[in-house]
């Protein structure tokens, strides 16, 4: 998909984000900062490259309590916790989502959300999560929060989404839309640890 607003740059379109092809135009375009969203795991000829700034993520899932794939907002809901729907922008590392954080939002809904909704919803905030955090990166100390001192957290496979999880999802939804935004909800939505943006 092309945008008409989007400014004049290099494109390189690659099979695998590890490709030496990837490497190299990273290297030949002298970047500062890498920002990675909806990939494969970093290889490790990617994550040596040495780089101003570094490599950053958007995970859409909120860490540490919520990590993996292949879609967490899905796990979610499907584990019925609702109130663990977010988004992260962390430090990449070799681990599955499990950089150190520069900051993580919980996404609110109003219960009234489709399934369809609750993932427009998470994207939209994501990507305005991750604009914010670039933005802020020029006049700000960048921080790097240690997951393990927030929280354990829970790793969800790809492998274990099957048609159990899926139903577990449509079914979880009509719970959803009871559960947001009661007193229950709102008390475990206080007690999860975020990290702001500085």
């Amino acid at each position: 998909m092309k945008y008409d607003q989007f400014p004049a740059t290099k494109i390189l379109e690659v099979s695998s984000i590890n490709s030496a092809d990837a490497k190299l135009f990273i290297t030949d375009n002298q970047a500062d900062l890498v920002m990675v969203s909806g990939t494969s795991l970093l290889k490790k000829n990617i994550l040596e490259i040495q780089l101003p700034v570094g490599i950053i993520n958007l995970h859409t899932g909120l860490s540490p309590y919520i990590k993996g794939s292949p879609n967490c907002t899905n796990w979610c809901i499907a584990s019925r916790q609702f109130h663990l729907i977010g988004n992260t922008i962390m430090w990449i590392d070799a681990g599955i989502d499990s950089g150190d954080l520069l900051c993580t939002a919980i996404v609110k809904f109003t219960g009234n959300e489709s399934l369809s909704d609750i993932h427009i919803k998470v994207m939209e905030e994501a990507h305005a999560l991750y604009l914010q955090t670039v933005k802020s990166m020029g006049s700000n100390t960048l921080q790097r929060v240690k997951q393990n001192s927030i929280a354990a957290g829970t790793t969800y496979y790809s492998k274990d989404w099957n048609y159990k999880q899926k139903r577990r999802l449509l079914k979880n939804m009509r719970y959803f839309n009871k559960e947001v935004n009661t007193a229950e909800y709102l008390n475990k939505m206080a007690s999860i640890v975020t990290v702001n943006i500085q």
